[in-house]
């Protein structure tokens, strides 16, 4: 991992080898998306259905907060010209509530002008994040699994 940016004392983003970490950020993923589905209370989260093989295959560029050797979560991100795209936002378990999931969040709108991200409508904590790192919410739907979702951007003013 080549780390980017410190952020904080102890901590830093890195960008993740998708290749070489591909089964650690698997193990987060799962972990995470477990809780989520949880707090959602859904059985089936297609989060949890993803494989470690998709994880290396993927064109997306992951990143990892870093304390130490120890990675507290990783985020997902897909770019294009117009926005980028958090994917995929998560913290072990043991570290949220404690601002990884903002750091990781500060770290990309810091480098985009617009910032686009989907959660379940009933995950109230990230919706709270993200409303105060300044996202908005743009639209509502329904999954095919039935599960209600919020899509948040935030967008830096053009000058």
């Amino acid at each position: 991992m080549t780390t980017l940016n410190m952020q904080r004392p102890h901590t830093s983003i890195s960008i993740a080898n998708k290749i070489k970490s591909a089964d650690l950020i698997h193990s987060i993923f799962q972990s995470a998306y477990r809780v989520e589905a949880d707090l959602i209370g859904v059985q089936s989260f297609p989060p949890l259905e993803r494989k470690v093989s998709e994880i290396r295959a993927s064109e997306n560029t992951f990143y990892a907060a870093m304390q130490d050797d120890t990675c507290l979560g990783i985020m997902e991100i897909e770019k294009s010209k117009e926005t980028t795209v958090i994917v995929s936002l998560a913290v072990r378990p043991f570290h949220s509530r404690q601002g990884v999931g903002r750091l990781l969040v500060q770290f990309i709108l810091e480098q985009n002008s617009s910032v686009v991200v989907t959660t379940a409508e009933k995950n109230l904590p990230a919706i709270n994040l993200y409303e105060k790192l300044g996202f908005t919410k743009t639209n509502e739907f329904s999954t095919s699994e039935g599960i209600r979702m919020v899509e948040l951007e935030a967008r830096l003013p053009t000058s």
